[in-house]
């Protein structure tokens, strides 16, 4: 199913993006994270960062630039989500994709990265510093000015911080 969606995404970037002008760059950020330092062994990923580098493949040969983080702490993420920004130019097309775990809380969502705290009940602020908010990467994404922004979502939400629920 993963490999079928990777192939679709794939197939659907090459038809919307292969007829641009070929003055702007095309520049990813691909990361995948399978091992969280502080999360039980039954809730580690298997094919996160197989995933990530599948869609990293398929982006260079599609011409994309792609920096790429394998099983990123914070800081790690931090550091490769700047160097990806630096990259963009106005004008330019810019991807990102993440596949690991993500939660929602109060409405807004957060990408886990990998020495993130174990969510304990009455821990969302803890939860909330120590993520990566989607709306905070997007806005930063959108400061760039890229004429082309491609987001797919890959992660696996945790709603309330328990239940599982495929993200869209």
């Amino acid at each position: 199913m993963r490999r079928a969606t990777i192939t679709t995404l794939c197939c659907c970037l090459s038809v919307l993006l292969a007829p641009q002008a070929l003055a702007a760059k095309r520049v990813a950020f691909v990361v995948g994270i399978d091992a969280y330092d502080n999360l039980p062994a039954q809730e580690q990923l298997k094919k996160a960062v197989n995933d990530a580098h599948s869609l990293g493949e398929a982006l260079k040969g599609l011409g994309y630039q792609v920096v790429s983080a394998d099983n990123a702490d914070r800081c790690g993420f931090n550091e490769n989500w700047q160097k990806f920004l630096s990259l963009i130019e106005p004008g330019d097309e810019a991807a990102f994709f993440f596949a690991g775990h993500g939660v929602e809380i109060a409405g807004q969502n957060y990408l886990l990265p990998r020495d993130v705290p174990k969510p304990q009940s009455g821990e969302a602020s803890l939860v909330k510093n120590e993520s990566l908010s989607v709306t905070q990467l997007l806005s930063d994404l959108q400061e760039e000015g890229p004429r082309v922004s491609l987001v797919p979502r890959a992660w696996m939400a945790r709603s309330r911080f328990g239940t599982r629920r495929g993200a869209s």
